[in-house]
């Protein structure tokens, strides 16, 4: 087991071609849900101990006592509405795997490639994955040393992108690389173009909603 694990880290790109050759649609789309929900659960883990840690018997808080910490925690845990919350980050979570999956679907069909998207939303699931085992590593070390929780969630994350980046060019299967950077730039600025139009929109209505007076008096 430790051998595999080990050959597993050793050759991150390896893996993540093989993985992607031997899962099909339905197995992707299982898995894109589970490791959605993990990382949903992460993140409600990280906010009760958000909540927890500010309410403690120091700085602002020295004064109050456990009953009216515990009480404070109560009500900003439920103010949190973490089940709620929890459901609709696993959905988001799943949908922006989705669409990054499908992202690579249409760079890899610009670029004349076999790629199927069960293959790519399979590589999007194994590169989370190796992103998930870093958040909870960080949220463990964090408790212990925060700067060390830092520095291991930042080394994973970078190692679990670099995979994804690699396995896809080189599960491509393609002659030469000029298309891929041809194709990455203009996919890569249609998106930007529509984020940027979206956000615009949003900022004008949020804007008009307010009213050019109040907005100006918010500056002032």
């Amino acid at each position: 087991m430790f051998e595999n694990i080990l050959y597993k880290i050793k050759n991150p790109v390896t893996n993540l071609i093989e993985k992607s050759q031997e899962e099909d649609l339905k197995k992707s789309g299982i898995k894109l849900i589970i490791v959605s929900a993990v990382m949903a659960l992460i993140n409600t883990i990280s906010t009760v101990i958000s909540i927890h840690t500010r309410y403690q018997s120091k700085g602002f808080f020295s004064y109050y006592s456990p009953a009216e910490l515990s009480e404070l925690r109560a009500k900003a845990i439920k103010e949190a509405e973490l089940f709620p919350n929890f459901f609709k980050t696993t959905i988001i979570l799943a949908i922006a795997m989705a669409l990054i999956a499908l992202v690579l679907f249409i760079i890899a069909k610009i670029v004349k490639s076999p790629r199927e998207y069960s293959s790519n939303l399979s590589m999007v699931n194994n590169t989370v994955i190796i992103y998930t085992i870093g958040s909870i590593l960080k949220l463990i070390l964090s408790a212990i040393y925060a700067p060390l929780g830092i520095i291991v969630g930042f080394v994973i994350t970078t190692y679990a992108l670099f995979t994804l980046i690699n396995g896809f060019r080189d599960s491509l299967d393609i002659e030469s690389s000029d298309k891929l950077v041809l194709a990455l730039t203009g996919l890569s600025s249609v998106i930007v173009i529509i984020l940027a139009l979206v956000l615009s929109n949003v900022i004008k209505s949020s804007l008009g909603g307010i009213g050019l007076s109040s907005a100006l008096s918010l500056l002032n």
